[in-house]
């Protein structure tokens, strides 16, 4: 069973030696939050806001790990194969190339492997800044 207050430790730790700024932990029980608290700052600016259980965060990759695993929960139970083609679920699913597009799998698409050019800012890592 989880030590909650163990856990709270472990994040504070984190926080007071500058391994995390802060995060928002809610934990849900079918359909109630029993338990939300947050910890640390929204930034490492001297103006940062403390967390709380009810602060907004971006978005930012997160919708990308939800989605693969909500993928793989539908390969496990069959609904869908990592090895047939996107049109196959997505028939109005185009490409520019539709020869090359005709092939572009689930499996590709988990794994960034489309071939297909990026389709915006290439963020890349930040500079190094001490």
């Amino acid at each position: 069973m989880l030590n909650l207050f163990k856990f709270e430790q472990r994040i504070q730790k984190y926080i007071d030696a500058q391994l995390l700024v802060g995060v928002a932990l809610a934990i849900v029980k079918g359909d109630a939050i029993v338990y939300a608290r947050g910890f640390g700052t929204t930034s490492v600016e001297d103006s940062a806001t403390p967390i709380t259980p009810k602060t907004m965060f971006a978005i930012g990759s997160t919708s990308k790990t939800l989605c693969a695993t909500l993928v793989m929960r539908l390969v496990e139970q069959g609904k869908l194969d990592l090895d047939r083609p996107i049109q196959t679920y997505l028939p109005n699913f185009a490409f520019s190339d539709p020869r090359k597009g005709s092939k572009v799998t689930l499996r590709h698409v988990l794994s960034h492997t489309t071939g297909l050019p990026s389709g915006g800012k290439n963020w890349g890592p930040r500079p190094y800044q001490p």
